[in-house]
């Protein structure tokens, strides 16, 4: 699938829309590149104006353990504070902290207080630690290994032919890729069941045969190979006939996927692991790529009448 793979640049969602990168499309790819892209730059500042604000306190602790009583805090250091607290919650919007947003509002709302105790400046700092941390927290993401990049939404994952060819079956070639991706790999065995269908139903119809709707392997392997055999004897080349060394090439294609299934009918298992997964997505873009070539540019669609 070398030929038809997309590119990172491809899978990966544009940055230059506003928000967080990951919300402006559903569900979507975003690298750890684009990741430090949009936060990196933001985080430092909002730490390095933690570490004035930790210094400006520790400053002041110094100079008020001198004096005795209940100092409160001069209007000076609040003016500095509240500078600080502003820029952090410019830093906090760009990042969409909504949490940390709110806690910065309370804090600027206290410092306008006359009474205001340098111990709340310790206080601060922890409220708005915590709740940077929470905002954090609450957004996950999931790591696709570097092996597995190739397959989500694929274009083409059995190639620009079988994507030409069966339009129908566009939607769960794509599935299968995407699932396979996310390590759900009795999902994409489902999916690849439901190519089989729209594949099944073309070799019928290229070899001029009906399967039976129960989908047992067996059944359907028999029908095509005595299909086969009856054609070779009636035609004058035999086994060399081209129609009939096509047919059996097909065939073997589809036996090779019976046997990769490990189940009866053309449905997966109960359950099916990574490795049987891939080796199915091999086996059925085979299939699929052979009765391409024998198939018109658009065929019906599962539930088009045929």
């Amino acid at each position: 699938m070398t030929d038809t793979a997309c590119s990172l640049a491809d899978l990966l969602i544009p940055l230059d829309k506003p928000g967080r990168p990951w919300e402006n499309w559903p569900y979507p790819l975003v690298s750890w590149w684009d990741m430090e892209k949009f936060s990196t730059g933001p985080l430092y500042a909002i730490a390095k104006m933690f570490g004035q604000m930790q210094i400006m306190f520790a400053q002041y602790q110094k100079d008020a353990s001198k004096n005795k009583g209940v100092t409160f805090l001069p209007a000076g250091v609040k003016h500095i504070l509240r500078k600080n607290l502003r820029q952090i919650r410019m830093y906090c919007v760009k990042l969409d902290l909504k949490v940390a947003i709110a806690c910065i509002d309370d804090a600027l709302l206290d410092l306008k207080s006359e009474l205001f105790l340098p111990e709340r400046l310790d206080r601060i700092y922890t409220d708005l630690d915590n709740s940077i941390r929470r905002d954090m927290q609450a957004v996950l993401f999931f790591h696709v290994p570097f092996n597995l990049r190739e397959f989500y939404k694929p274009k083409a994952l059995f190639g620009p032919m079988v994507a030409d060819r069966f339009p129908c079956a566009a939607y769960d070639i794509e599935e299968a890729g995407t699932c396979y991706t996310f390590g759900r790999s009795t999902a994409c065995v489902f999916h690849l069941m439901r190519v089989m269908e729209t594949g099944v139903r073309r070799f019928g119809q290229i070899m001029g045969v009906s399967f039976p709707e129960d989908k047992e392997w067996g059944k359907i392997l028999k029908i095509a190979s005595g299909k086969i055999e009856q054609e070779k004897d009636a035609r004058p080349l035999h086994g060399r006939d081209p129609e009939i060394v096509v047919w059996y090439g097909i065939h073997q294609h589809l036996t090779a996927v019976c046997i990769g299934c490990r189940n009866q009918f053309m449905h997966p298992k109960a359950t099916c692991t990574m490795e049987e997964a891939k080796d199915l997505i091999s086996l059925v873009g085979s299939f699929m790529r052979a009765l391409a070539k024998r198939t018109p540019p658009v065929i019906p669609g599962p539930s088009t009448t045929q």
